[in-house]
């Protein structure tokens, strides 16, 4: 306790010291304010957690003289990016609910191609794990998946923390939220998107955003799928269903309220996606200003409405008090009066960054400057919040890009997978702590894993994500 009051005094000690010092370069006395509001914040992000921090910047720019505390939330709160990542959440939720990941894991477990062969087995639950992250089913992915593959291990006599199980609790892990990342209405795309769309005003439109994460990501997890199969040469010899699972996955019967989830989500992604595959049909102007917001409230307020079995699909008040994660949406709605003060010309801030940065860049060549951000951001993600890096870099590398020649969106999707790399160490993010945290990972293994991640999706971003963007965008 003493040493979270020491983190708590350090972030308020940050804040007014930083604010009272002289202007710096262009940065004027708004700029210094504004400045110290955003390292005492980023201070307590890294070191406390992610709610006090957040409520501390939107008390002190109430007192910088840029925002009232009014406006601020205001500002934050009233962000259409936060909006949508809200929305995101609870209609990720309700599909959970309503038995949506068991479905299409049972399907594709029941497979015939699955139970031919051990590396057919092995391919397949990571198949799964990569459509069910596709899908917005990540977290139950994981969970189910990981399931499926301790019961195996435990009736194939595999012994502890074997090589091959390590290899599948961290891929299971990976390949969903790889997957994750291809749908632009999904959560994590919505909230770097919003850093970047906050900091030049530009919407990424959804079909060519699907293609290139969609292809990246591919390649990355096939990647880390051949390096476990032919250079370590993982032995799954055992690693076969036994007849006791899969006697289990033919007896469940799918119930009427996954298949109609199914149907829910065929459709919310369908409406979603018409406008601009095909924009000249009826009804797709009114879709396009609907958007993901008023689609997915609608398709909530159905899944409510709908009475299977005597009971509703979901119950919408316990959906949204489960499936609010607090802590992210208050990080995501400080960002944005943040990164409003930021980038305003009555701060000076972007001024001195660019006088700063723009001679040492100007000696690399666009591709070079692209290369150095994402590996330094690669770098930086295993040790520090990967949201609280988009919010610090996206706004300023991306302008930069810009100014050098470069396009500013292919940067902003590299940095995007990139930061979605944090595996390493189980600082790194969530699903690091999952992986190192699970009883069945080796730590070498989760550690070497981790880096070979990183390092793969560094070499397919380089040579593959940047002449692909170029053709894209």
């Amino acid at each position: 306790m003493k040493k979270r009051y020491l983190h708590f005094a350090i972030m308020f000690i940050l804040t007014i010291l930083i604010s009272q010092c002289p202007p710096l370069g262009q940065i004027t006395l708004a700029g210094m304010r504004v400045l110290g509001i955003f390292i005492g914040v980023l201070y307590g992000w890294i070191f406390i957690d992610l709610i006090w921090p957040s409520i501390f910047g939107f008390v002190a720019l109430g007192v910088s003289g840029l925002y009232t505390a009014t406006s601020a939330l205001a500002s934050g709160f009233g962000n259409q990016q936060l909006i949508m990542v809200l929305i995101t959440l609870v209609f990720a939720g309700a599909l959970e609910e309503a038995g949506f990941s068991e479905l299409v894991s049972n399907w594709l477990l029941k497979r015939k191609i699955i139970q031919k062969s051990p590396w057919a087995l092995v391919a397949g639950i990571l198949i799964i794990a990569y459509i069910l992250g596709v899908l917005g089913a990540t977290m139950a992915a994981i969970f189910v998946l990981w399931s499926v593959v301790i019961r195996i291990a435990d009736l194939c006599g595999f012994s502890t923390k074997d090589p091959l199980i390590s290899y599948m609790v961290i891929m299971i892990v990976m390949f969903s939220y790889a997957g994750q990342l291809v749908m632009p209405f999904h959560g994590a795309a919505l909230i770097f998107e919003g850093f970047f769309t906050q900091a030049t005003g530009i919407s990424i439109a959804y079909i060519p955003f699907i293609v290139y994460v969609l292809a990246l990501t591919i390649l990355i997890c096939l990647t880390l799928f051949l390096l476990g199969k032919f250079v370590f040469r993982l032995d799954a010899s055992k690693f076969v269903l036994p007849e006791e699972i899969i006697a289990e996955i033919a007896s469940r019967t799918t119930t009427k309220t996954q298949k109609v989830s199914f149907v829910i989500l065929i459709g919310f992604m369908a409406l979603l996606l018409l406008p601009e595959l095909l924009p000249f049909l009826p009804g797709a102007s009114l879709l396009s200003s609907l958007g993901l917001v008023g689609i997915g409230t609608a398709f909530l307020l159905l899944m409510n409405f709908i009475v299977i079995d005597e009971k509703p699909m979901i119950d919408l008040t316990k959906t949204f008090s489960r499936h609010v994660q607090w802590p992210l949406l208050l990080l995501l709605a400080v960002t944005f009066p943040l990164a409003d003060a930021m980038k305003s010309p009555d701060c000076g801030i972007m001024a001195t960054i660019n006088q700063l940065l723009l001679p040492i860049i100007s000696q690399m060549s666009v591709a070079a400057f692209m290369l150095a951000s994402m590996i330094f951001l690669g770098l930086i993600t295993q040790i520090t919040h990967n949201v609280v890096l988009g919010a610090m870099f996206i706004p300023f590398l991306c302008p930069l890009c810009e100014q050098m020649g470069g396009s500013q969106i292919v940067l902003w999707f590299m940095l995007y997978i990139i930061l979605q790399t944090a595996y390493v160490t189980p600082a790194g993010s969530m699903q690091a702590a999952m992986i190192h945290g699970h009883a069945s990972v080796d730590k070498k293994w989760a550690y070497l894993w981790g880096i070979i991640c990183l390092a793969a999706s560094i070499i397919i971003l380089a040579v593959v994500g940047i002449p692909l963007g170029k053709r894209l965008f």
